[in-house]
């Protein structure tokens, strides 16, 4: 009989082997698509590294990604402590990072959760911004018009 520890092994390395059918499947995909459209930029006369360098300099979304995800984690960790503050889950001492405690010494847990959230705020704006400004200058690059 097979015991439990045996069956956890097998469904890992099943789902293992699974995922190196997928990767494989996916990679054979991307390649044929690489081909076909270096084959389709050949064909309009485009040379195909100079469209890659020209994709490759285009402007990144990462920047802004970036300031979108600190700024979800920190509105998050704001409106937690506040929530637990005002449901009195928050004891009487908790640790937070010494840049986050100036605002919590100086204006209370209660303006600085709400200081916190501003702040959280204005940098997920600022990351929503950028994304969009990026996603702006690359539709408006030109791109090359590929025969169908």
């Amino acid at each position: 009989m097979v015991e439990e520890d045996d069956l956890i092994i097998v469904v890992a390395v099943g789902a293992l082997i699974l995922f190196a059918i997928f990767a494989g499947v996916m990679a054979v995909l991307g390649a044929r698509k690489t081909k076909r459209k270096n084959a389709a930029l050949a064909a309009a006369g485009i040379d195909p590294e100079v469209e890659a360098e020209r994709i490759r300099n285009l402007p990144r979304y990462t920047p802004g990604i970036w300031q979108i995800f600190i700024g979800v984690l920190w509105l998050a960790s704001s409106a937690l402590i506040f929530a637990l503050y005002q449901t009195d889950g928050l004891s009487d001492s908790f640790s937070v990072p010494r840049f986050v405690a100036v605002f919590y010494d100086s204006l209370g847990v209660v303006g600085g959760s709400i200081v916190q959230a501003i702040i959280a705020a204005l940098l997920l704006g600022n990351g929503i911004r950028v994304c969009i400004k990026v996603r702006g200058v690359r539709k408006l690059s030109p791109a090359p018009v590929l025969p169908a």
